[in-house]
């Protein structure tokens, strides 16, 4: 199966239930909305918010500030401490480049103040969206369903073998595979492997290749495999 790729590919590893869900606002005072949960408040006073779902996301990880003297390459530092205890930024397929906060409103059946630790990707919002709209997705998608986890049935969601991702423009790949994630950086124009822990080790700190060569060749094939299957990047003329 060709898995989903995007140069900013993202993944949602929080979702939380909750009417008074508030996002902090990064740009200048003149250029915020009156009511920033305008959305939220405009289903309510039309009485449809049992039947809207809002789901609030990002693109992919923190940005970062960059020196004036080169605006690509040269980082100098976090927005707003953006990427938390993660490392890496946007463009890294390390956990600070790809997690996203995901907050998800829908009166009546999401529990407000409600978490999960389920792990969910933008390639599964196609499955979750027809799966609520008691529609069958097209064969051959790479995402799987959420629904159960919206609709608060407690049952367990659909299996994911691994999840994959690569970063075009400043060479990486990464692969996750349950606790453990293998990522691929290129250094001296090589790809060099590093394998993290991620139940032990969120921060990805402490490279364990050296101590589980087989759970890294492992995911280093999945890795060869998708990685022949790289979707073309389309130029826009």
């Amino acid at each position: 199966m060709r898995r989903w790729r995007t140069i900013a590919a993202a993944t949602m590893v929080v979702v939380v239930g909750g009417a008074g869900a508030s996002v902090a606002q990064t740009e200048p005072a003149q250029a915020r909305p009156a009511k920033p949960n305008i959305i939220l408040i405009l289903a309510d006073d039309l009485g449809i918010a049992g039947n809207t779902l809002v789901l609030f996301t990002s693109d992919n990880g923190s940005t970062f500030l960059k020196s004036a003297n080169d605006g690509r390459t040269n980082i100098v530092g976090d927005w707003f401490n953006g990427r938390g205890p993660y490392r890496g930024y946007k463009y890294d397929v390390y956990e600070g480049g790809i997690r996203v906060p995901a907050i998800v409103r829908w009166p009546g059946h999401i529990e407000p103040g409600s978490v999960t630790d389920q792990i969910g990707t933008f390639q599964d919002m196609l499955p979750t969206f027809a799966h609520l709209a008691g529609q069958i997705p097209p064969p051959g998608l790479d995402g799987i369903s959420l629904g159960h986890l919206f609709l608060g049935l407690g049952q367990p969601l659909p299996a994911r073998d691994f999840l994959y991702w690569y970063v075009s423009e400043w060479p990486s790949e990464a692969v996750r595979q349950g606790r453990w994630k293998a990522v691929w950086t290129k250094k001296n124009n090589a790809l060099v492997p590093e394998l993290f822990d991620l139940d032990a080790d969120p921060g990805e700190q402490h490279d364990v290749s050296g101590a589980h060569s087989d759970i890294l060749a492992s995911l280093d094939a999945i890795r060869k495999r998708e990685g022949a299957q790289k979707t073309p990047i389309l130029e826009l003329k």
